[in-house]
């Protein structure tokens, strides 16, 4: 040992724990936010075990002896050769890389937050994590030794496997990919496609309403208005209809309709429904509500009380609906105006005979009694 190896080994030690102490307190000043504190303690502490290693061979040389775990082989072919010390590499160069682009991710997430567009943060961080996967993948094969090379006499049972069983797979992760770059679906976005989700807690209907929650290799993730998580093939959106409801516009029109008796004066239900709706905390003041006269039922009028609503803000739209009629119905009966129930006119081709009971009981009373 001599004094270049000790000072080789303190430098690998004081420059990792600069940068360790050092990055947390410059990224706290540029207002980053803490997403990236996890991720970046698992990446620091895998890259820890490399200062170590380096650390130790400057001043006591083990490369020689670790070295010789690349004499011990798991695979020997004439283009391949797979030993212990190359696997054990290509593991720790798979989860170190991993974490780094956990790390990155989640850092570029913060950094695009920090300008208060959560959305495109969402879509980066999905992006990031989608490409990290295939760069993974690449450099773990490649130190393992298995380079295009290697895997060019494969490629025609690869393209096989992926015509038969990897096909879904393969088609998702491109999917993955096309939704990202052509923007049609975000993190963040408020969507609904067909399909059911939910039956076992009451929910019968045939679609699938809710938020975007991620877009990661295979799936999409939706959270819906009941607390469901819902994972979706992203070939799904790709190949079927998408209603997104935030794509370009965060504001859409509620439709809340309103059945009252035919005695009730229109114009004053119009200003008894614009009232309640111009209260509400929850409803855009421009555009401004509208009521529309919409039918001339059977057995009501119906009124159609149309309110905006920001619906990235406030998508879960039954609590904002539930809360209007909630509100019309006071202000309705305060106003004296009726809720109808349903009446119908019942017209008999008969002639009918209606005996009165008071006629039937005199008739019985006037009967002579039997002795």
């Amino acid at each position: 040992m001599n004094w270049v190896n000790l000072a080789t080994a303190l430098w690998y030690i004081v420059g990792f724990a600069l940068l360790y102490l050092a990055l947390p307190i410059v990224l706290k000043r540029l207002s980053f936010r803490n997403e990236w504190k996890r991720e970046f303690k698992r990446f620091m502490a895998l890259l820890s075990l490399t200062v170590i290693y380096q650390a130790i061979d400057a001043i006591f040389p083990i490369h020689k002896y670790i070295e010789r775990l690349g004499d011990f082989y798991i695979l020997r072919m004439e283009e391949i050769e797979i030993s212990f010390l190359s696997t054990i590499k290509a593991l720790y160069v798979l989860v170190t890389m991993w974490y780094f682009i956990r790390f990155v991710r989640e850092l570029v997430y913060s950094w695009i937050c920090r300008w208060g567009s959560e959305v495109e943060a969402g879509s980066w961080r999905s992006l990031i994590s989608n490409l990290g996967i295939l760069i993974v993948a690449m450099v773990f094969l490649l130190q393992l030794g298995i380079t295009w090379k290697v895997l060019l006499p494969f490629a025609g049972a690869l393209g096989i496997g992926l015509g038969f069983g990897l096909q879904t797979i393969f088609n998702n992760y491109i999917s993955g990919f096309i939704l990202i770059i052509s923007r049609n679906l975000k993190v963040g976005d408020v969507i609904e496609i067909e399909g059911n989700a939910g039956k076992a807690v009451g929910n019968e209907t045939n679609i699938i309403y809710g938020k975007v929650v991620d877009v990661n290799v295979l799936t999409t993730r939706i959270h819906s208005v009941d607390g469901l998580e819902i994972a979706i093939p992203n070939s799904h959106f790709v190949a079927g209809k998408i209603i997104n409801y935030t794509l370009s516009n965060e504001l859409v029109r509620l439709h809340v309709p309103f059945g009252v008796a035919y005695s009730s004066d229109p114009q004053k239900v119009r200003k008894v429904l614009l009232d309640v709706a111009k209260r509400h905390p929850a409803v855009e003041k421009q555009p401004p509500p509208e009521v529309i006269f919409y039918e001339m039922a059977d057995s009501a009028l119906v009124f159609h009380l149309l309110v905006w609503v920001n619906v990235r803000k406030l998508w879960k739209t039954v609590a904002l609906r539930s809360d209007i009629y909630f509100k019309a119905w006071d202000e309705l009966k305060k106003a004296g105006i009726e809720i109808p129930f349903p009446q119908r006119d019942v017209w008999f081709r008969n002639t009918l005979v209606i005996e009165h009971k008071e006629e039937n009981k005199t008739k019985e009373a006037s009967k002579p009694k039997k002795a």
